[in-house]
């Protein structure tokens, strides 16, 4: 199973979904990037990451799966056992999307669990839709709550960040 959404989240919107994911995901780990020194690091929240990926982790650290690197640094998963979250940016006013996004087996009840319960809490923290520049609406993305309020007060616009189409908030 893949499944993603693209995501339009101010650093509040961050604070609010990790605050969110702690209360409804007990045991959920934030890890800072998938490239550590010695062992995986892991933050309070995706507002205390210092990587533009943070990957959201169930289980016991000492389960996952890492590898030692030629340079000595430790180097963990990116797909199957975790979610990625990429950050959204904030570029000349212009706030870029980021995304969350996953791929694990079918069969992984484990995972499709903590999945469901990840894209619950991330669909709590803003509404689904941007109105496309042909005035259509797309479904693929969510505004956070207080990027919303941001772009409805003129203070950022938001723009695909792969593309780089401008949106207008649904």
């Amino acid at each position: 199973m893949k499944k993603q959404l693209q995501l339009f989240l101010t650093p509040d919107d961050e604070v609010e979904l990790s605050a969110i994911l702690k209360e409804e995901v007990p045991g959920i780990q934030f890890l800072n990037g998938n490239l550590w020194q010695e062992y995986p690091d892991c933050r309070d929240g995706i507002e205390y990451c210092e990587t533009g990926i943070v990957y959201l982790y169930f289980g016991s650290l000492e389960q996952l799966p890492t590898m030692r690197r030629k340079d000595g640094r430790v180097e963990g998963p990116t797909a199957g056992c975790v979610i990625q979250v990429l950050r959204p940016i904030v570029k000349d006013e212009v706030l870029l999307s980021g995304r969350v996004a996953v791929g694990i087996d079918d069969d992984d009840d484990h995972m499709r669990d903590f999945v469901s319960r990840v894209w619950r809490c991330v669909r709590s923290v803003g509404k689904i839709g941007v109105v496309r520049p042909d005035g259509k609406i797309d479904k693929h993305y969510l505004v956070g709550h207080h990027a919303r309020k941001t772009v409805a007060d003129g203070m950022i616009k938001i723009a695909d960040r792969a593309v780089g189409l401008h949106y207008e908030t649904a």
